[in-house]
């Protein structure tokens, strides 16, 4: 399937809003290597232990990275519109990983072969600045998720709330309570509990 003008576009204001401005050759280049790729609500993206060997830019919808441990399954993150996804330490090393990433919404990504990108930032250092751009933001959520479980659970949803409103509204009760080491019945009272407050 082929990308259209709405999602080049918003690949390209998204990297300017991050302070880096591709030259007109580069913006060809990739323009000639995506494709666009659409996921379905409840669809697979990536299975576990799959080898990643595209990355995805979302210009449509959400998803979420779930990862195991000891059998144990958890939520690394969410991911929305304008956001980069597998992993940044995978977007230059094909690794398999005990990682998921699930569709949530419809989603619609722009998507590139890990090599071909390999080989472009090579040429171009705009694009190897902005995989580190995208590596900070990365270890920006995972700092985030070491530092929300170690609050109690009503403030855990009130820095969800603060810091990431869209996936806190729009990500279902299952997945957010996971992300937030809670029950989901927890969440579910904190979540009433802000209702009745608001009314």
């Amino acid at each position: 399937m082929n990308p259209q003008k709405q999602d080049f576009d918003m690949l390209f204001s998204g990297l300017e809003r991050l302070g880096q401005q591709l030259s007109d050759d580069v913006m060809k280049e990739i323009k000639s290597a995506a494709q666009l790729c659409t996921f379905k609500k409840g669809n697979p993206v990536l299975a576990y232990d799959d080898a990643p060997e595209k990355v995805y830019y979302i210009t449509q919808g959400m998803v979420v990275i779930k990862y195991r441990v000891d059998e144990r399954e958890s939520v690394r993150h969410f991911m929305l519109e304008g956001d980069i996804f597998v992993s940044g330490r995978q977007l230059f090393r094909l690794l398999k990983k005990a990682h998921n990433i699930i569709a949530l919404e419809n989603t619609r990504c722009l998507t590139m072969d890990r090599a071909m990108l390999i080989e472009m930032s090579g040429l171009h250092p705009s694009l190897e600045t902005v995989r580190r751009l995208y590596m900070e933001r990365y270890c920006v959520h995972y700092d985030d998720k070491q530092y929300i479980v170690t609050m109690s659970p009503k403030k855990r949803r009130e820095y969800m709330l603060a810091q990431y409103p869209q996936i806190f509204h729009r990500a279902d009760d299952h997945h957010l309570a996971l992300y937030l080491e809670m029950k989901e019945n927890t969440l579910k009272l904190i979540r009433e509990e802000m209702l009745r407050k608001t009314q």
